[in-house]
């Protein structure tokens, strides 16, 4: 650091008239685990799976001399058991939702606002079907 201040600098003064800078990083507190709740976790979970069955497939092929049937078998497995699993983990989820936007949406108070009869209004709609 010493070097680089001294080549950008003009004279040795300026290097010997500044104090040291003491800089300390702060870092952001990390989980320990993976949260199967996340993107990161589902991801995990997607080919740790995958990885599992695919060593289980191998296993079983070298045991049975049947190479690759269980290995093939076994992933393709793995891989539509877990899509269809966050698929349906997925569209739980989005139903919660909308339950929960839905009670919202009831429970809110309602705004009673009337349109001013005038031009602007549009012909055959009268202000009270507006509140």
């Amino acid at each position: 650091m010493r070097y680089i201040v001294y080549a950008f600098t003009s004279s040795d003064s300026a290097v010997r008239s500044t104090p040291p800078v003491r800089m300390t990083v702060k870092l952001l507190p990390r989980s320990t685990s993976i949260n199967p709740d996340d993107n990161v976790g589902k991801g995990m979970d997607l080919a740790l799976v995958t990885l599992l069955f695919l060593g289980i497939g191998w296993g079983l092929d070298r045991w049975l001399d049947t190479k690759p049937v269980f290995m093939i078998v076994l992933t393709v497995l793995a891989l539509v058991g877990k899509v269809t699993a966050m698929y349906y983990g997925y569209e739980a989820r989005m139903r919660g939702l909308d339950t929960e936007r839905a009670e919202q949406r009831h429970t809110a108070p309602r705004s009673t606002y009337a349109l001013p009869a005038d031009e602007d209004t549009p012909a055959g709609i009268t202000p009270e079907q507006f509140s």
